[in-house]
């Protein structure tokens, strides 16, 4: 295999940048100057959640609307869907406001509530689960990507390990597009926020085209996805 020197290789880049001579400094790159803000700088919330809904679709992941007073018969509706007979959830105070539990359980599901003290068995039971519901942070309308935190009562476990992940949204939480979600975590921060050990960003079931560009589901997460979305 023949070998490139550096300068050979970087040649062609200098002479596309114009560059007669290694310069003895560069200046810093505006990352405020791009387009990052402007794209969909106007979307209403009835825009984001279109745009969520159809970038949702391509995906392959499942959306349904709901009220405070409906979200509970929309999960179970939705875990009936996935034929999940064993339901691992977020102890999460949204769970019991939308009154989730009595309506898997009225369901005839087999549901378990994360316990932060007992980490090891929510593991387990979030392993043998075929659906994980989790309270996620907000939604990026553009990727439809949830944005999941996982704290010490909702872990990462919930919609890592079951084969099929639901995540309850509120409305009010969706936002255009990444920056926007960043913006806020800067914010947090510059605030002193404790941030939780870690944020994810799902984007529709697992999947991957690594191998000669044939897409495979479920290779390193849940097969099936859906994103409850909340009006309050």
């Amino acid at each position: 295999m023949a070998s490139v020197r550096l300068e050979e290789f970087l040649q062609p880049i200098s002479r596309a940048l114009e560059h007669t001579h290694v310069p003895e400094s560069v200046k810093p790159y505006d990352t405020f100057a791009g387009p990052q803000r402007e794209l969909l700088a106007h979307a209403t919330q009835e825009d984001c959640i279109a745009l969520l809904k159809q970038e949702a679709q391509a995906l392959g992941t499942l959306v349904r609307e709901a009220t405070p007073e409906t979200t509970a018969q929309v999960i179970t509706d939705l875990v009936k869907e996935l034929e999940g007979a064993d339901v691992v959830f977020a102890d999460s105070p949204e769970a019991d406001r939308y009154d989730i539990p009595q309506a898997l359980a009225a369901a005839g599901a087999n549901a378990y509530r994360w316990d932060a003290q007992n980490p090891q068995e929510s593991i387990a039971q979030a392993e043998k689960a075929q659906v994980g519901i989790s309270f996620a942070y907000g939604a990026i309308a553009e990727t439809a990507t949830v944005v999941q935190e996982s704290t010490k009562n909702s872990g990462r476990a919930i919609c890592l390990l079951p084969e099929a992940h639901i995540a309850v949204v509120k409305k009010k939480n969706v936002v255009a597009r990444m920056v926007h979600i960043l913006d806020q975590l800067e914010e947090r921060i510059a605030n002193k926020e404790v941030l939780p050990s870690n944020i994810t960003f799902i984007s529709g079931p697992s999947n991957t085209a690594d191998i000669e560009l044939v897409r495979v589901v479920g290779v390193h997460g849940p097969v099936h996805a859906a994103i409850v979305l909340v009006d309050e």
